[in-house]
């Protein structure tokens, strides 16, 4: 369970953190259509989508924090309180 409340402040810690960390290969609005997505193996997801709306904030926590495949780990370089404006942030994607 996300225990950071989802508000305007956390949305805008989190937005500025998803820009600084994540948009150069997730896309500005998690498309994955970052300018280093060209380069991965794999596609980098799409945020907006029910595939990833769909799953639970403590998913999106556990990958961001210990990253897969791909995708760097934040474990050490982040806060979790961070990680989960982040998770706050991503959600605001949903279509």
């Amino acid at each position: 369970k996300n225990p950071v409340a989802s508000n305007e402040a956390s949305i805008k810690a989190g937005g500025a953190l998803y820009m600084k960390n994540c948009a150069s290969c997730h896309g500005k609005t998690g498309l994955g259509d970052g300018v280093k997505s060209r380069a991965l193996k794999d596609y980098a997801g799409d945020f907006s989508g029910a595939y990833y709306q769909d799953q639970t904030d403590g998913e999106h926590f556990y990958k961001t924090k210990f990253g897969r495949n791909e995708m760097p780990k934040y474990e050490g370089k982040m806060s979790d309180e961070d990680i989960w404006n982040m998770v706050n942030y991503m959600r605001t994607f949903k279509k």
